[in-house]
């Protein structure tokens, strides 16, 4: 009894995070550049309100600040001890 086996033939893919090159005879307003959408939202800054000790003030918190940098800054003594968030020394409620 013969056993017929059937042949498969394996093609070479590559894969590219990269787009493929524009064709050379494609009409040149097809050819611009892509642009990057805007974001979706951007913020500068933040406007945050402490209240310690009896002692309401509001500081401006720039987006690549922590807001116990900018109160330190600022020159308010706050509970804080590692300045990471870590040692929970001060924790605050954001309302």
């Amino acid at each position: 009894m013969a056993t017929s086996l059937a042949t498969f033939h394996l093609f070479p893919t590559t894969f590219s995070s990269k787009p493929s090159p524009l064709p050379p005879n494609l009409h040149p307003l097809l050819r611009l550049p892509r642009r990057r959408p805007p974001p979706i939202h951007q913020v500068a800054s933040y406007k945050v309100t402490l209240e310690h000790e009896g002692v309401t003030r509001t500081l401006e918190v720039e987006e690549d600040e922590t807001i116990l940098g900018r109160v330190l800054e600022e020159g308010l003594n706050v509970p804080h001890d590692c300045k990471l968030g870590v040692c929970m020394t001060c924790p605050a409620r954001f309302a």
